[in-house]
């Protein structure tokens, strides 16, 4: 028995060199009258497993330099804007609470007016789907945005050119794309529908207004 124990053994570190931990742990695993390939197994078994856990160990190491760095970005955040007097620290009992001042409030009503007035991108109306969405009859677009709106005339220009239309005037444009249902509902989000029309040439040459 002792010399089929330490036959296994020898076979089984052969040429490599192994943890004898591991060694053991396998031997003991397989059992018994074990073949060498039986405790081969369980050795490669043993170190799989130690290699996910360190996977793991890793994961969670990142998990937590992630939070640390989050928290750190958060505080240095919160400093910031008590620096530039947004907002206050209220001592309370074993707390610290926060509360806007008077300029964190105007500050908030104008990024609020900021976002809810950005303009749509308008790359994104070059996309092929749209440019390649052939009319089989010429559309005139024709607008009249007051001045006041100027950052929404420049940018529709600029959404009729990715469109792939040509001007006939700064404020007429003609091509024969299907005018895509995302353009419209800019037209409504950013309330300009009363400013554009959007007509159809058809064969006979009549203009049918179509919004």
């Amino acid at each position: 028995m002792w010399g089929e124990k330490t036959l296994q053994i020898l076979e089984t570190v052969g040429e490599a060199t192994i943890d004898a931990a591991d060694l053991l742990t396998a031997f003991l695993n397989a059992g018994y009258g074990a073949s060498v390939s039986r405790i081969e197994y369980e050795r490669f078994k043993l170190q799989k497993q130690r290699r996910q856990r360190q996977i793991e160990r890793e994961k969670q190491k990142e998990k937590i330099l992630l939070e640390k760095k989050r928290r750190q970005r958060f505080y240095e955040m919160i400093n910031r804007l008590k620096k530039d007097g947004l907002i206050k620290e209220i001592p309370k009992k074993d707390k610290k609470l926060i509360r806007l001042t008077l300029k964190g409030k105007n500050r908030l009503i104008i990024l609020k007016n900021k976002i809810e007035n950005a303009l749509p991108d308008p790359s994104s109306f070059k996309d092929k789907r749209f440019r390649d969405n052939k009319n089989n009859r010429f559309i005139v677009v024709t607008f009249d945005i007051p001045e006041i709106e100027r950052p929404k005339r420049d940018w529709l220009r600029e959404v009729l050119g990715n469109l792939g239309l040509k001007f006939l005037q700064k404020s007429v444009w003609v091509g024969t794309i299907k005018i895509p249902e995302e353009l419209l509902e800019c037209f409504k989000q950013l309330q300009l529908v009363e400013y554009v029309e959007i007509f159809e040439i058809n064969k006979t040459g009549t203009l049918k207004q179509i919004t």
